[in-house]
């Protein structure tokens, strides 16, 4: 089977680390042919990991125009995802875009009708923790019953993003989309809630902010979450102050109970207690991409269930400012077959 040949939309940290290493582990099925950054510097130290460079484009449509590429990896600053994926859904390329699916579900809603003309083309979100091994044993845990019906689970994740490589950038440090921090990274702790327990039905929650980013864009968010069947959780994040102790999706059933990270589980029963240990899911959900466009197999991180990640972020920022208890607006239509 031919390789995917696949062209990287920006060249930075994120790609250098993380993607160019997963490509490079599924370099039996991938091909990186070219890279697109406004920064010379960037795509010299991206083509540098690359056993063979890429062609170099500062140009976004000379880029989309490069005759040999299936599939584009969309890896640009947040308020800039909209336009850029909507070009190239234009161009009927494949796509993998990083979270989240865009700034707003405004945004995202256009995307999707957008792309619900077009039902050869994958278009994958890089929601990682959908497929971090140890988020996906835990689902696997909870639906074989193994610690009975859940029925309380908390979250709180405290990461210091001061010194961060990723606060040095402009776009980051001064953020002009909702929720700075609590949407670019807290995304991502939304995307492992539901994939492990479902949706939350009902939220209520407060966003406050303690000084990382402008006053008007919050760095703190504490929530509750309802569900049905009688699950409730809470969930705290913040980017402002840190921890060195693990940070765990804590899951507590009527016959034992779940510690979870994206790529960790303990499991905690009347048998003993069980350890897991496994990946990432960035090597996973580029596994899944090209499964998608090479055999046409449904994979996890689909613009609906994505936008539905966003749609639960929003109703918490809703709930803040309204103080009260709000319904989740999730996509809600008769999309099962294309989502997968």
């Amino acid at each position: 089977m031919e390789k995917i040949r696949i062209g990287l939309l920006g060249a930075g940290i994120f790609a250098q680390r993380q993607h160019i290493p997963a490509l490079l582990r599924l370099a039996d099925r991938f091909e990186v042919v070219a890279v697109c950054a406004r920064s010379q510097a960037s795509t010299d130290a991206l083509n540098a990991l690359l056993p063979r460079p890429a062609q170099v484009y500062h140009d976004l449509h000379a880029f989309i125009a490069h005759p040999a590429l299936d599939a584009v990896d969309v890896l640009l600053p947040i308020p800039m995802l909209a336009e850029s994926i909507a070009l190239a859904l234009s161009t009927g390329k494949h796509i993998i875009s990083e979270k989240p699916i865009a700034a707003t579900t405004l945004e995202a809603h256009a995307l999707i009708e957008q792309w619900l003309t077009t039902p050869q083309q994958v278009w994958m979100v890089a929601e990682n923790y959908r497929y971090g091994e140890g988020i996906r044993k835990a689902h696997a845990v909870l639906q074989g019953g193994m610690i009975g019906k859940p029925r309380m689970a908390h979250w709180a994740v405290y990461s210091h993003v001061a010194n961060s490589p990723y606060i040095k950038t402009d776009w980051r440090a001064n953020p002009q989309f909702q929720g700075g921090f609590i949407l670019d990274g807290g995304i991502h702790h939304l995307a492992g809630w539901r994939s492990v327990l479902g949706n939350p039905v009902q939220v209520s929650s407060k966003a406050i902010n303690n000084g990382l980013h402008a006053p008007t864009i919050p760095d703190t968010l504490v929530a509750c979450f309802a569900f049905e069947e009688g699950l409730v959780g809470t969930h705290a994040v913040t980017y402002k102050v840190g921890t060195q102790q693990p940070q765990l999706l804590t899951i507590v059933g009527e016959l034992g109970e779940l510690y979870v990270m994206r790529d960790t589980l303990k499991q905690v029963t009347a048998n003993g207690i069980e350890t897991f240990e496994g990946e990432n899911g960035i090597k996973q959900e580029f596994e899944a991409f090209a499964d998608a466009i090479q055999h046409g197999t449904p994979h996890l991180n689909t613009p609906i269930e994505t936008y539905n990640d966003l749609a639960l972020l929003e109703t918490l920022f809703k709930a803040s400012d309204s103080q009260q208890w709000e319904p989740v607006p999730y996509w809600r239509n008769a999309l099962v077959g294309r989502e997968g």
